[in-house]
């Protein structure tokens, strides 16, 4: 957030103790940011009745009202109207080392949330999208041992399962967070979100992405025989079952999420990649037994909604060549053919960044403004150029 902006908030909220009034103060710099650039004088008497409003003296602010640094865009310009895709990493819901409680998810949440609701603040319109692993790796693991009770439900119901889940979890977390900052306008929504694939993706002859829990090689060799799955030893620790992972063709729900975004609401889709479903000749569609990389369906549901950014954010601070090397170096801004050679190099690594820099590269080549990869806590510097690997054209 510019200096000037962020200061007018941290005053009203320290001279605004109770919340009505910190509510008051918020709509009113919400007023301030959208005239700003057209009109300082009338700003300027948004702030004077705020300020009024607030027990906030002009004193405070007057040096900073000054038309040069509005007319330079100090004040956030970058901001305004910029629609944002913003793809949370895992680390956003579920940190390692923990159990996956409720309880711990909802706190991981909670803090994502106020992020998110920073770059609201700041003028962004935002649409999330988010990982599910953890979430739906545990819903099968669930199906699967509660079999001989109720019928487990194949992949296709567990990924539309966990969109429910965490797209709860950020909805509640979100209009807490935006309550307390006194911008309830600004309404979340979850939609269960279908992508489609194609049939003919090569990866449906090589499954290769590893789902739910671990099993002897006898089980394993069990269930291969009986249902025709394939199953691979995993890292000395037991044998999992694997499925495709194909490229995303389409967002199917993709004109209902732009709509809902174009009519200000912040929309959660495409959680873990979204459901992956296949169309038939007669248009009907079904549901595959497949998992969709998040950052590549994220890069998808981002040119779909015609997102001028896409924000990818992880648990580091930038995107790194030769890392964990001596020769170790963190990219700031890059351009596309340059971390496309990167690429090449081998730099990125299938199950890591390699998915993520492949939709930043994506995204840009196919006309977006930018693409980020960046840490969860760097969000609102990322946006602002401060922060993060930045991919320009």
């Amino acid at each position: 957030m510019a200096g000037m902006e962020w200061f007018l908030r941290c005053r009203f909220q320290a001279q605004c103790h109770d919340v009505p009034k910190r509510r008051v103060a918020a709509r009113c710099l919400v007023k301030i940011r959208g005239v700003l650039a057209d009109d300082f004088v009338k700003a300027k008497h948004i702030y004077v009745i705020c300020s009024h409003l607030c027990a906030v003296t002009v004193d405070m602010v007057a040096p900073l009202l000054d038309n040069s640094r509005i007319k330079s865009g100090a004040f956030g310009r970058e901001a305004m109207r910029k629609r944002v895709l913003v793809a949370l990493g895992g680390n956003a819901i579920l940190q390692k080392g923990q159990r996956g409680t409720a309880e711990e998810q909802l706190s991981n949440v909670r803090r994502t949330a106020a992020q998110v609701a920073s770059m609201i603040e700041a003028g962004y319109e935002i649409v999330v999208t988010h990982g599910n692993g953890p979430q739906v790796g545990a819903i099968v693991i669930q199906n699967e041992l509660g079999s001989s009770q109720v019928p487990a439900m194949p992949l296709d119901v567990c990924g539309a399962q966990s969109q429910g889940m965490i797209g709860y979890f950020l909805c509640q977390s979100l209009i807490n967070s935006l309550t307390n900052a006194g911008l309830e306008d600004h309404l979340p929504v979850c939609v269960v979100t279908r992508v489609e694939v194609d049939p003919n993706d090569p990866a449906f002859l090589n499954p290769t992405k590893p789902i739910g829990p671990f099993y002897t090689e006898e089980e394993a060799r069990r269930r291969m025989a009986e249902s025709g799955e394939k199953w691979i030893e995993d890292s000395g620790r037991g044998w999992r079952r694997v499925v495709p992972s194909p490229d995303p063709v389409r967002i199917v729900e993709s004109v209902a999420v732009r709509n809902l975004a174009d009519a200000g609401f912040i929309v959660i889709a495409s959680g873990g990649g979204g459901i992956p479903v296949v169309k038939s000749e007669s248009g009907e569609y079904r549901g595959v037994e497949a998992v969709i990389d998040k950052d590549l369906a994220a890069e998808k549901l981002a040119q779909e909604v015609r997102a001028h950014i896409l924000l990818i954010l992880t648990d580091v601070p930038k995107v790194a060549v030769h890392f964990r090397t001596p020769q170790e170096k963190w990219l700031g801004s890059v351009t596309v053919d340059e971390l496309e050679r990167y690429k090449i190099e081998g730099h990125f690594r299938a199950g890591s960044m390699g998915p993520k820099v492949e939709a930043a590269l994506r995204f840009v080549k196919d006309g977006g403004e930018r693409a980020i990869i960046a840490s969860l806590d760097d969000a609102l510097e990322a946006l602002s150029g401060q922060a993060g690997t930045q991919v320009l054209p």
